[in-house]
Formats: C-alpha cells, sequence, structure tokens
C-alpha cells in the first residue's frame, strides 16, 4: 500500500513537471534562443571597413569618439558571445566597385562578414537590389530608442519605408571653408587673419561681405610675380554647400528634385561670377582642376591659394591637409560658407550640406532570417542575432548631444584649427546638417563630365554657359535615372 501511495505521488510530480515544461516552451520564442544563448564559439565576429587600425578602438591610430568606452565594449561582448571582434578591410577600391563586390559577394551567399562599414549614399543601390537586410523591426522592438539610438541618424538610412543602417555615430557638420591664416594675415594684416571667422560670429558673413573680400584679395593676387588664387577646388563642390548655405538642396530624401527654382539660378549665377572675375594674363582668381582624384587642389597644400572648400577631417591625413614637413606648413582656419540671400533672419533653414552621406552600418541579406527554415532559427547565424551583437557593442553616452559635440569639436577642430574663432564658428554649425540624396542615385558622382556632379561644375565653370539651361538639361536626366533605378516618379514631371 505504501509503495502504492509513492507510486501515486512521483506520477503527479512527473505529470505537473512535464506540463510546466510544457508552459515554459509555449510562452518563450522557440524560434529565436535567448541572447545568452547567442554563443559563436570562439569564433570571429567580422566588422568590414575602410581601414580598420583608424575604426578599432583598441589601436592609437583610432579616429573616431569614445575610445576607452568602445574598447571596453568589446571586451564585454567577447565574453557575452563568446567570439572574437575584429575589423578587416576592404578587399575592392572606394565607390562603385565596392558596391558591385557587396552586391556578387551576397549572391553568391558569402557569409565570411558579420557587418559592413558602407557610406550611407550606397543605401537605396544596395537595398535595391536586395543586397542588405532591412533593420527597421530590430531597431523597432530590440533597442531603447531613448538611449540607444540617433533619431536624426534615420534621414540618411531610410528607403522606402525601411532603415538600412544602425551605429551610434551622431552626425556633425564637418563641411565648411578652410583658408589660409597666415596668407590672410600677410595680405590683411596680423589682426585681421581670422577675420572671416570673426565676421560669421558677427553675422555679417553673407555674399555680399565674402565678394568684396575676394576682391580684395584678388587685387593682391594680381600684383604677384608668383601664382595665387583666391579660391580653389571643384565646381561641383562649391555648388553643393553654397546652395545649402543659401537654404536650398538638389534632391530630397524622396527622391524628389529640388533644383529647378529661382533661388538656384542664383546661387550658380553668383559661383559664376566669382570664377569669371579672372584678369587676362594674370594668375586666375579660382583654381580648379581636371583631376577627378584630387578632393583637394595641391595649391592650397602648398601655401598658394586662400579659401579652400573641404571637411575638418582632411587636416588630420596625409594626403590632404595633415601638417607635415611634407605637407602644408600653415595655419589652417574655418568658416562656414556665407549666409546667402535666400535664408531666414533667424538662420532656420541655413544649411551645411551632407553630400557625400555619412558612415554607417549594414548587415548582409545573406544572413536573412526568413531564409532560414521555420524551427531552426536558433541553429543558424541569422540577421537579428548578428543585430544583438552590433548592437551590444554601441556606445551612447549617458549624456547624449552634447557630450558627443564637444568630443567632435576636441578631435576635430581644438586639435587642427588655428585659431580660436574659427573653432567657435564651427561650433555653431554643428546641427546644421542638412542631407543631400543627390549622390544617393547611382551614377551621379562618378568622375566624368557627363555625370551629374560633372555637369554641376561646368555650370559653375564652363565659359558662355547659362545656368538654367544647364539645369534643365541636368533635371531630365537625374529625373530619369530616379525612375530607372529606383521606379520613383517626379511630383512634378516637367521643368
Amino acid at each position: 500500500m505504501k509503495m502504492k501511495k509513492l507510486f501515486w505521488v512521483f506520477l503527479i510530480l512527473l505529470t505537473l513537471s512535464f506540463v510546466a515544461a510544457c508552459g515554459d516552451k509555449n510562452n518563450g520564442d522557440d524560434d529565436q534562443p535567448k541572447e545568452k544563448d547567442i554563443d559563436l564559439g570562439g569564433q570571429e565576429f567580422v566588422i568590414m571597413v575602410d581601414t580598420p587600425n583608424r575604426q578599432d578602438p583598441r589601436t592609437n591610430e583610432y579616429e573616431r569618439m569614445y575610445q576607452q568606452q568602445k574598447a571596453q565594449k568589446i571586451a564585454e561582448v567577447e565574453a557575452k558571445y563568446n567570439c572574437k571582434v575584429v575589423f578587416k578591410p576592404y578587399t575592392s577600391s572606394w565607390g562603385h566597385d565596392r558596391r558591385n563586390q557587396l552586391k556578387e559577394d551576397n549572391l553568391a551567399g558569402k557569409k565570411e562578414v558579420h557587418v559592413f562599414e558602407v557610406n550611407s549614399s550606397w543605401i537605396p543601390y544596395l537595398a535595391e537590389n536586395g543586397v542588405i537586410s532591412d533593420l527597421k523591426p530590430y531597431i523597432d522592438t530590440l533597442i531603447d530608442k531613448e538611449t540607444e539610438y540617433w533619431i536624426e541618424k534615420e534621414g540618411y538610412t531610410k528607403f522606402k519605408g525601411g532603415i538600412y543602417g544602425y551605429d551610434d555615430m551622431l552626425n556633425m557638420a564637418e563641411s565648411g571653408m578652410f583658408y589660409n591664416i597666415e596668407l590672410l594675415g600677410e595680405v590683411l594684416g596680423e589682426e585681421n587673419k581670422d577675420l572671416p571667422s570673426r565676421l560669421w560670429l558677427e553675422g555679417n558673413w553673407t555674399w555680399e561681405t565674402f565678394e568684396q573680400l575676394v576682391d580684395q584679395l584678388y587685387a593682391w593676387v594680381i600684383e604677384q610675380t608668383e601664382p595665387y588664387h583666391v579660391i580653389g577646388g571643384m565646381g561641383y563642390n562649391w555648388a553643393y554647400h553654397m546652395a545649402a548655405a543659401n537654404g536650398l538642396n538638389f534632391v530630397d530624401n524622396n527622391f524628389q528634385i529640388q533644383f529647378m527654382n529661382d533661388d538656384m539660378i542664383e546661387t550658380f549665377e553668383f559661383l559664376r561670377r566669382l570664377y569669371n572675375k579672372s584678369v587676362v594674363g594674370k594668375s586666375p582668381i579660382w583654381q580648379t582642376t581636371t583631376n577627378w582624384s584630387l578632393t583637394a587642389i595641391p595649391e592650397f597644400s602648398a601655401g598658394k591659394v586662400f579659401f579652400h572648400d573641404g571637411e575638418s577631417w582632411y587636416l588630420s591625413m596625409q594626403n590632404r591637409w595633415l601638417r607635415t614637413d611634407q605637407n602644408r606648413d600653415f595655419d589652417i582656419g574655418f568658416v562656414p560658407f556665407p549666409v546667402g540671400p535666400n535664408v531666414k533672419d533667424d538662420m532656420s533653414n541655413y544649411y551645411i550640406s551632407c553630400i557625400t552621406g555619412q558612415a554607417t552600418y549594414v548587415i548582409s541579406s545573406a544572413f536573412d532570417k526568413n531564409r532560414i527554415p521555420q524551427g531552426y532559427e536558433h541553429m543558424f547565424l541569422h540577421d537579428e542575432s548578428i543585430f544583438k551583437i552590433w548592437r551590444d557593442l554601441q556606445y551612447f553616452s549617458p549624456v547624449g548631444r552634447e557630450s558627443y559635440a564637444n568630443q567632435f569639436i576636441t578631435r576635430r577642430a581644438v586639435a587642427y584649427y588655428g585659431s580660436e574663432s574659427s573653432v567657435e564658428a564651427h561650433r555653431t554649425i554643428l546641427n546644421k546638417l542638412n542631407v543631400e540624396y543627390f549622390y544617393y542615385i547611382e551614377g551621379m558622382d562618378n568622375h566624368e563630365w557627363a555625370s551629374g556632379m560633372g555637369q554641376l561644375g561646368l555650370a559653375v565653370t564652363e565659359p558662355g554657359k547659362d545656368p538654367r539651361t544647364a539645369l534643365q538639361s541636368l533635371y531630365v536626366h537625374v529625373a530619369t535615372q530616379i525612375f530607372e533605378q529606383f521606379g520613383i516618379e517626379q511630383e512634378v514631371p516637367t521643368v
């Protein structure tokens, strides 16, 4: 009798245990292993980037923000997921070749790389061709958007309702006019060597004051026996930024063309007026180049140009404006592009163009969770698991935007600019960045005069060119490309 009672007690306990186990299984998500169960078994978690040493916080060459915190994040992730985080370089060159490599590797089903660094302007091409995963479902459910997300980054990573990039880098305005402080001091006097930056801080840096200064400097240039120039750089780069500083853009994030208007025409006419001030037989007022590989002309580094368009990171690069005995040997100042006549009194529509896009990180759709047979998700590494690991590698300061801005100014401006007024001038426009989608259209940035950027450059520099006619022709080309690449029509289909 006693043995029979024990048997029934044992049977009841066994039944309750089975029911509890089934209940736990049904209440969980059997298709998604818990984060603590993601174990890479000591394998590498590979992040493919442009320059590994400059993006791996464990190296001395690291150039981005929060080095110690980011290195600590890597250590935590390696312990949590039993992996080794490594940064590897691309094997293809920047631009079209690299985009094609990503596409071809995806078609081949390659899975050697978990996260790719890309330029945000590549996202429409990669997304339209099914190369990268839409991260919006994971961003919406797996992160705290108040503490683990920059909402303003969406302007760069969105495409047709999806979000394809995720990272902890807050976009800051880097573009502006860089000037030779020492050369300016030689011509205007030592007390005025940072005049452009001070004019900006006083609210007097406009098209009018800029043109007056250009005329004053060129009067000095034409008296010299050596070749000097007031302005340097490609016409299309000046066009992008002068348009933004006049409250305008070329293509918005809905892929609608915005450059066919009188204000844009006026911007190009102003640039053409500056370009055509040269005196015959004298050094050109504006020095440009036909060498597409030169983002910055060598005459600026040689100390022969007063103003050049550029970005603050140029000052940290040997192939740009890093100060060395072999490179430039003078102090550089910074001033935003002059305020155009279309800008409101409160500067609310004054912008710094982000024409070249921003760095961000994507996941190959070869890891798409939907490609795995239902019920087997826990057996394979997929984009959701990769996103979780990548999320844990990000560092968002508790202080937020203010902390990031201060770090940015310290690393980019304080470390390299030759005047305090330049630092303060840059500080005022950090949050004036505006997304420009012109280069998000495949082929617009091709290094040839027939491309979009080539045509914009000619609208500034080609003799006899009428800006209105040039932009009308470009409109047709751009509208055609937008429709052929993305199936998007213009709301106003004719010029």
